[in-house]
């Protein structure tokens, strides 16, 4: 538990520690919008073809890993959608909103906990489970913006975005090493190894300089919904769930983790680009974010407890 604890406060102190220098330092914009970049198709991809390259796969249970993840994000999107229908019926733009907020993850703060809790071992299990979250999240929020967005991505727009994912391209070619006879030159790999190390504190930078605070009330409502659903329903399904199909130790508390962050930055970028509400898509990323503080122990008592 005191592990957990500690792999958590070094990843808020970083996000922190990017917040302040965000407005204390005057960096400018680009500045940060380009180490964002950095991290997203360059340091992370190398960190992710370095792990599942170097690491052995045989033990993994990938269908479990992936069944848990698929059904309760399908069952949270289900709760949401009836929410909106039968409980509390918001703006379209608005509800969308909402949806991001109880179905993305941040994988950076994710990966950054599993790695200092597991190190590279965990960072194996951690990139399946991100590559099965992407693309089914993808997926959904798709179906949520053609029925309630502005203006609505194709099937054939979201499957070339998904294949340009250069998370889930580091993870195609990382499995491809493994798998592959052929193993990489010691110098790529001594030279992959060493941009991975870079990816995940200067991503906790971008974050934290990323956030941005809103106190309009108005948004109080579907800050709560989206995080109860993103930090307590989401996580507790996905314990119970795990638990019943056999997973236990690493994997058990890696997929719990990954099911526990908050939401991802770029749902912002997507709540303006289709139609979404995006001041209350950054209220709720930055409400989540601070919230994690307190129910990601939760989510770790729990695993040392009862997992």
């Amino acid at each position: 538990m005191s592990a957990a604890i500690s792999a958590l406060l070094q990843v808020m102190f970083i996000i922190l520690l990017g917040y302040l220098i965000r407005r204390l330092m005057r960096f400018n914009d680009s500045f940060w919008d380009e180490l964002a970049k950095l991290t997203y198709f360059l340091l992370t991809p190398a960190l992710l073809i370095y792990s599942l390259g170097n690491k052995p796969l045989d033990d993994l249970p990938w269908f479990s890993i992936a069944s848990v993840l698929v059904v309760v994000l399908l069952i949270c999107s289900v709760l949401l959608i009836v929410w909106q229908r039968y409980v509390r019926s918001v703006d379209p733009a608005s509800f969308t909103s909402i949806f991001q907020g109880g179905v993305r993850f941040n994988s950076f703060v994710a990966l950054a906990i599993v790695y200092n809790l597991f190190g590279e071992s965990g960072i194996v299990a951690a990139a399946i489970s991100m590559s099965v979250i992407i693309i089914t999240v993808n997926v959904l929020c798709l179906l949520v913006f053609s029925f309630y967005g502005q203006e609505v991505k194709s099937w054939k727009s979201i499957f070339i975005s998904l294949s340009r994912n250069p998370l889930i391209l580091g993870c195609v070619i990382g499995l491809t090493v493994n798998l592959s006879p052929l193993s990489l030159p010691d110098e790529i790999n001594v030279t992959l190894g060493l941009l991975g190390k870079c990816a995940l504190p200067l991503a906790l930078l971008a974050i934290g300089a990323a956030l941005k605070t809103d106190r309009n009330e108005s948004f109080k409502e579907m800050v709560v919904v989206a995080s109860v659903m993103q930090l307590l329903i989401k996580p507790g399904m996905t314990f119970v769930f795990a638990l019943s199909l056999g997973l236990e130790g690493m994997i058990l508390a890696i997929v719990t983790i990954m099911m526990a962050v908050p939401t991802a930055p770029s749902a912002y970028i997507l709540a303006k680009q289709l139609g979404g509400n995006s001041h209350a898509m950054a209220s709720i990323i930055a409400h989540q974010t601070f919230l994690a503080i307190f129910t990601l122990p939760v989510t770790f008592y729990i695993l040392s407890t009862y997992g």
